[in-house]
C-alpha cells in the first residue's frame, strides 16, 4: 500500500489543471534503434514496474471487475457449479437419499460418481466458459501495463523520494548488476 502512487504521478498530470497532461511523461525510451536501445527498454520496464507495482495491482483489479461484469454467463454457469458442488458435500455429508418419483437414484449416482460427473462439468466450464475471460484478463492487463511502463517516462516523475532513490547523479536509472 505504501507504493501506491498518486493519480496524477501515475497518469503524468502536471500544472494548474487538474487534466492537463505534460507533453513530457510520456514518450520511447529511445528515438532510435542503436545497441543501447534494448538496455534502455528494459531499464525504463524495471524502473516502472518497481515504482508504479501497486498502481499496476489496481489497474489489474480494474480490469478483472470489468472482464468479469461483462461475462455474465461466466458468473452463473460458476454459481451453479459451485451451488452443484456444494450440494455434493451436503448430500454425502448427511446421507441423504436422492430419491424421486420414487426411484432410488443414490444407487446409480454414488458420491464417487457424482464426483467424477462435478469434475467432467467444472473442467468443461473452466474450458469454455472461464479460459476466454481469463485470457482477456491477462492479455488487457498486460498490454495496459506494459504500455504504461514503456512509454512514462521517469524523468518526470515528481515529488516521490523512492523514485530519486533509484537514480544517479545524470538522472540515469542505476543498474544493479553493473559490471
Amino acid at each position: 500500500i505504501e507504493t501506491i502512487r498518486p493519480l496524477n504521478i501515475f497518469l503524468g498530470i502536471t500544472g494548474p489543471s487538474a487534466l492537463c497532461f505534460s507533453a513530457d511523461s510520456f514518450n520511447p525510451p529511445s528515438r532510435h534503434l542503436d545497441k543501447n536501445t534494448v538496455e534502455k527498454i528494459y531499464a525504463r520496464l524495471s524502473l516502472n514496474l518497481r515504482f508504479f507495482l501497486a498502481n499496476y495491482f489496481l489497474a489489474f483489479c480494474g480490469v478483472v471487475v470489468v472482464v468479469v461484469l461483462m461475462n455474465i454467463e461466466m458468473i452463473i454457469y460458476v454459481v451453479l457449479v459451485c451451488a452443484l458442488w456444494w450440494m455434493h458435500r451436503y448430500v454425502s455429508s448427511q446421507n441423504v437419499s436422492l430419491i424421486a418419483g420414487g426411484k432410488d437414484f443414490g444407487e446409480f449416482f454414488t458420491p464417487r460418481v457424482r464426483s467424477i460427473l462435478l469434475t467432467c462439468i467444472t473442467f468443461l466450464v473452466v474450458m469454455f466458459k472461464c479460459l476466454g475471460p481469463f485470457l482477456n484478463i491477462i492479455f488487457v492487463s498486460g498490454f495496459l501495463i506494459l504500455l504504461h511502463a514503456t512509454m512514462r517516462d521517469p524523468k518526470h516523475k515528481e515529488g516521490s523520494r523512492a523514485f530519486d532513490d533509484d537514480r544517479d547523479a545524470n538522472g540515469l536509472a542505476l543498474q544493479e548488476n553493473a559490471v
